[in-house]
């Protein structure tokens, strides 16, 4: 073997190419970007479902604190919470989490009844208006409801 091919032989390293390096980043980009989207949209779904639980909730608080007759007039978020007729959920620490932060969004939960023979449930402080929208179709199916990109009332009742 002549100094040359010895010379040849000794320089050629194998390797990726810098165009083959770029290729493998774009396409490790892109699947973080679609298992990111993947995420927060369960993320999503997860604080419409535990929104429409706080609702179900929330029905049943106050049919446990109205009368028998169906007058809701005066019901709202802090008293079915003092008279023990809802439980807020519990922060990391867990302490009880104040009504003024106890929707999914860390927003506020309102109750509050305009009508004798209704009353209306309001979280606010959504920060996706898609998940607004979904909250809103699947109330719906509790009642009638009022919506915006960051606000959501479903009202109950006659």
């Amino acid at each position: 073997m002549n100094t040359k091919e010895q010379l040849k032989a000794t320089t050629k390293q194998g390797g990726f190419s810098l165009v083959e390096m770029i290729v493998v980043l774009v396409v490790v980009g892109f699947l973080a970007m679609l298992a990111t989207r993947a995420i927060s949209g369960m993320n999503g779904a997860m604080r419409v479902s535990n929104a429409v639980s706080q609702v179900q909730q929330v029905q049943r608080a106050v049919n446990d604190s109205a009368p028998r007759s169906g007058i809701y007039t005066g019901v709202n978020i802090t008293d079915l919470i003092d008279d023990g007729h809802l439980t807020p959920p519990n922060d990391e620490a867990g302490n009880p989490v104040p009504a003024s932060e106890m929707n999914p969004w860390e927003g506020a939960i309102s109750v509050n009844s305009a009508v004798s023979t209704q009353y209306t449930i309001t979280f606010t402080g959504i920060t996706e208006p898609d998940e607004a929208g979904q909250l809103a179709e699947k109330l719906r199916q509790i009642g009638d409801v009022t919506e915006s990109d960051s606000e959501v009332a479903v009202t109950i009742g006659g």
